[in-house]
């Protein structure tokens, strides 16, 4: 399948379901439902739903250095529920997050790394290398068909 791949620069939003795992909301005004946590050794935060969750991932994506945003159709509406698996270069799962999106974000070692994103079935794979002090945004999107 072929794989779209994008920096992604700016506001993102969608609706956000809820994440499983290790998980908690952080407090924020307004209902502003930003879910972070630590799963598998990496800090992570996941949500995106309107501009003002968008905002506030925004002034806390520091400690994060991948962005991944995620969405279908011709119109690139932002999707979220995926099941996602981040892998090293040997082939291992470093982290696993199911209910991602539509914006997530993760700590990551520097490093080489696969991006398994699926989507009602439908897997998207792509690869990133981290380097220290450079955050990187990796978009990945469905055709609303095949979704």
């Amino acid at each position: 399948m072929k794989t779209t791949r994008t920096l992604v620069a700016g506001a993102l939003f969608a609706g956000l379901a809820g994440l499983g795992g290790s998980a908690w909301a952080m407090n924020s005004p307004a209902g502003i439902d930003i879910l972070h946590g630590t799963r598998d050794g990496h800090a992570w935060q996941s949500g995106g739903f309107g501009s003002s969750e968008v905002a506030a991932m925004n002034r806390q994506a520091t400690p994060y250095n991948l962005r991944l945003a995620f969405s279908e159709g011709r119109h690139n509406d932002y999707v979220t529920g995926l099941k996602l698996r981040i892998e090293n270069e040997a082939g291992k799962p470093v982290f696993t997050l199911s209910g991602a999106g539509p914006l997530t974000d993760v700590a990551l070692a520097p490093g080489q790394y696969k991006i398994v994103a699926d989507y009602h079935g439908v897997p998207r794979v792509d690869s990133v290398t981290l380097k220290k002090g450079e955050p990187l945004n990796l978009y990945l999107h469905w055709p609303k068909d095949e979704a």
